[in-house]
Order: C-alpha cells, then structure tokens, then sequence
C-alpha cells in the first residue's frame, strides 16, 4: 500500500509476502511477555464495525462484488484462471501485534509524523515492541488507563529511538467510530484494528464447535485485494491509494454474504469468517498490490498471549494460512450501499461526551422552559443525557434531548464566540443547526450552522458543572466530543 500524501510506495513482492506468512503461521515470536487486553471493545458500539448489516445489498453482471470474484479466480483482470495448486489466491494474514502499555509506561516522540497528525507525541511504546514485525511493520499500542490506540505502519529503529512511515491515534477508543480523516496505519483512513480477527475472536472459535452458528467475530471484517481504483473511495473510508483503472474496486467498498448462505464445515475458521461476513459484512480497507494475495487480516501472537501460532493452526486445520478461505463463496457476495460510518445518523440517540473532560457529557438542563444553559456532566443514563439527532434539509442536524422533546440544542443570536449554549423551543432556525467534523484523533467538533465557531467546553471549564460555550477552533481538547451511539 501506498502509505504517504506523496508518492512513497509499499508494494510487496509476492515470494516476501508468501515468506511471511508462512513464517507467522508456523513459529513464536521471541519478544518479551505482556499483559494481555481482556475482551477489548474498541470503537463504539453503534459504529459501523460492530454493527450488523441489514442492508441486503445488490448483485448484477459487471459490479463491485463480480470484480471481487474475478480477482479471486483470475488474480489478474480477465485472464486464464488458475487452479489452487498453482496459486494460492487468497489467505488469512497474520499481520501484526497488539501491546498493551501499562498507565506508567514511560512516553516516547515516534518519529515521521511530519503532517501533524497527532500521532507521534506522547506515546506510551511498550519496548520490544518493535521487534519481529511482518511485512508492512504494523504495531498496535492499547493502553486502557487513557482509554487511547495509536496505530503505526512501517515501524523502524529501537526503543526508544522508534520512528515510523504513518500512524493513527484514536481518543476514547472505547467509544470512537474508528475512522480517521485520511491517512493513518492503512491507506483509507479505516482503523488497523476494525476489521482486525483477534486473538479474542481465536479463542472463540477454538472453544466452539465445527457446527457452531453463533457470531464467533462480532464485528466487519476487513479485507486487502491486488488492485483497487486510484480515482477515489467509498465510504466509510476517507481517503486511497489506488493505482488500478477504472475497471478494479474503491478502497472502502463494503460486501456481505446471503442470509442462506451455505456454512462451511472445513474448517473452524472459515466457518467464522463466513458467518460474520453473512452477518456484519466486509470492507475492502487496503491494497496488496498487482499479482499478490487477497488477504483477510488476523492478529498475529506474541510471547505470553493466551492465544499462539498452535491454537490457529488448530482453528484453520486442515487448512493452512494461505489456503484455509479457498472454499469461501466469493460469487455470493453482494454489494452493499456506502455509508458515512461517523457522525450522526438519522433518528439516532447519542451521549455526547466531551474529551477535555473525559467522563462528561453534554447535559440539558430543562424539560420544558426555553433559555436554559447545557453543562457537561458524568453520564448516567439520563434522558436529558441523550440527544436524538433529526437530519434537516441543508445536510445539518438538529439535537433534541430525548427528555426534552419540544427543544433544541441552540446558540442564541448570531453565535458570537464565547456565547453559551443552551435548549430553546424549536425554531427549525440555523441557531439550532449543527453539522459535524472528524478530527485526527477520531474525535468531532460541533458546528452551529449561524456561526463559524465551534460547539466546545468553556475555555475556564475544568470541573463537572462546567457550561457549554463555542469559540473558535484551536484545536483544543475542549473543543473535541466523541459521539456515542446509545
């Protein structure tokens, strides 16, 4: 994958990538112990990734889903097909590893963040970390104390001297949408860990059953193809790095399997992967480049997981990595309609917690009066806690506090900064209008559509109570709110 805003190029070669995953199937990774994620729960959970698709989706001669299958028999545009024993043309990567920083883990400057990104600062690198990495030198680092994920590809150098090609950081983890606003770890600004098999999720499938009908991967899976369309991208992905014409698939394209699909019973894993891809689908989140593999992407294990190179091989068996999704039906899949994947969606229900002051929402303060002002309190389920998004016809939002039916979230007059805000009888007036954008950290500021500031926490705001202000964007941390789906 093409990993920079410029020209620098990760094409793998194919006897390197096949190497490596033949490596990462059969030996441990000599690093050092680690603490183990318990049952993580990465991105929110109304995001697109963990949300099961009730979209049927389409499929006709000549669309996304028939290219999909075509690179899979053929490889290689229209050319002659060639039988698995000749080419294996698709397989489960174990591609990277997952650390885990503990709340003291000293914090290092990761070099190569020359966009500003907010990547590289203050990260909490888990030494060894860098250490027996696979082709595109992918590391996660997770540390649950700050609820944070920095995501890193083309990793170099030693601790604590680290630098690396690009990375993604996500604030609030828990409950982020997982999608940055472009570049990041992979080339569409989808998380690295999305569509990612965990060791979780292999430790499942291992516990089930061959006949097991349950979501053993409750969540999308992500898949890398040979070429994709350099002259764009679909939602939910943000950004590319195509090199193929027109005739190849957009980064972002998401695909499901019927709900009659037949369910495999060759192997523990393709029956998972089968089954989640019936039910939460997949999304195309990067490219391997022209003649390599289709690969769907797995955590790879380290020294002291619970989950080893062993226990996949028992999950895959009798396959292998590079041959186990032979027998996946790729002339079923079906397209499925782009979406957004961040911000608000119509008719949902949101807390909107603030980062500045993390643990806080926004809160309304009235049920009926108009006038009063929003502060920021500690959620706890209150209906003046929830805001039902309403989408109205310039592409903005009204926010309607679920307790509160009759107001609106509004900025008085003409939204000069430092007003407050508050909830007002509805107007249907711009005052009560917001619109959203997606920062480098996964976070959103909230934009009233009568002014060009932002929806933010009061600059002396530092304690619950705090009001509700906008101000102009700084990029401050009171300025950034996580959407959560309730």
């Amino acid at each position: 994958m093409k990993m920079t805003l410029k020209s620098v190029s990760s094409k793998r070669h194919g006897a390197l990538k096949f190497m490596s995953l033949v490596m990462a199937a059969t030996f441990l990774i000599g690093v050092p112990s680690q603490s183990q994620a318990q049952n993580p729960t990465w991105f929110d959970s109304h995001s697109f990734w963990r949300t099961k698709t009730t979209d049927a989706g389409t499929k006709a001669a000549g669309d996304d889903a028939d290219k999909l299958w075509r690179q899979f028999y053929y490889m290689d545009d229209n050319v002659t097909p060639k039988p698995p024993s000749a080419n294996y043309r698709a397989c489960v990567a174990l591609e990277h590893k997952v650390w885990v920083a503990s709340p003291t883990q000293t914090l290092i400057t990761v070099a190569g963040d020359t966009y500003n990104h907010e990547w590289g600062a203050n990260v909490p690198w888990v030494p060894g970390a860098e250490l027996g990495l696979s082709v595109d030198k992918h590391v996660t680092i997770y540390q649950p104390s700050t609820h944070k994920m920095w995501e890193f590809w083309s990793v170099s150098g030693t601790y604590p001297n680290i630098s690396a090609g690009n990375g993604g950081y996500f604030v609030n983890v828990e409950n982020s949408p997982g999608i940055l606003p472009s570049f990041n770890a992979v080339a569409t600004g989808l998380a690295l860990e999305g569509g990612t098999i965990t060791k979780e999720d292999a430790a499942r499938i291992e516990a089930a059953s061959i006949t097991d009908t349950t979501n053993l991967i409750p969540h999308v899976l992500c898949i890398n193809i040979p070429q994709v369309d350099s002259s764009g991208h679909w939602a939910p992905a943000t950004s590319n790095d195509g090199q193929g014409g027109p005739n190849m698939i957009k980064e972002g394209r998401r695909f499901r399997l019927p709900p009659d699909v037949a369910l495999p019973t060759e192997s523990k894993l393709l029956r998972a992967i089968v089954i989640a891809a019936r039910d939460y689908g997949i999304v195309v989140r990067d490219c391997t480049g022209r003649g390599q593999l289709i690969d769907f992407l797995a955590e790879q294990p380290k020294t002291g997981d619970t989950i080893q190179s062993a226990d996949w091989t028992a999950i895959m068996a009798p396959k292998a990595t590079w041959n186990v999704v032979d027998s996946f039906p790729w002339t079923q899949l079906r397209v499925l309609t782009p979406i957004q994947g961040w911000g608000f969606v119509n008719g949902s229900n949101y807390e909107i917690e603030t980062v500045g002051l993390m643990g806080t929402c926004l809160k309304a303060n009235q049920a009926t009066v108009s006038g009063y002002p929003c502060n920021v309190w500690p959620y706890y389920g209150s209906p003046y806690e929830l805001w039902t998004a309403q989408s109205q016809s310039d592409g903005s939002f009204e926010l309607i506090p679920t307790g509160a039916p009759l107001l609106r979230l509004a900025v008085p007059g003409t939204g000069t900064s430092g007003s407050q805000v508050i909830t007002a009888t509805d107007t249907s007036g711009p005052e009560q209008h917001w619109s959203a954008s997606l920062n480098w950290d996964g976070s959103s500021t909230l934009y009233p559509k009568n002014t060009t500031t932002s929806c933010a926490l009061n600059a002396t705001g530092t304690a619950q109570g705090s009001n509700v202000n906008i101000y102009p964007y700084w990029g401050q941390t009171s300025l950034r709110w996580t959407l959560v789906g309730r």
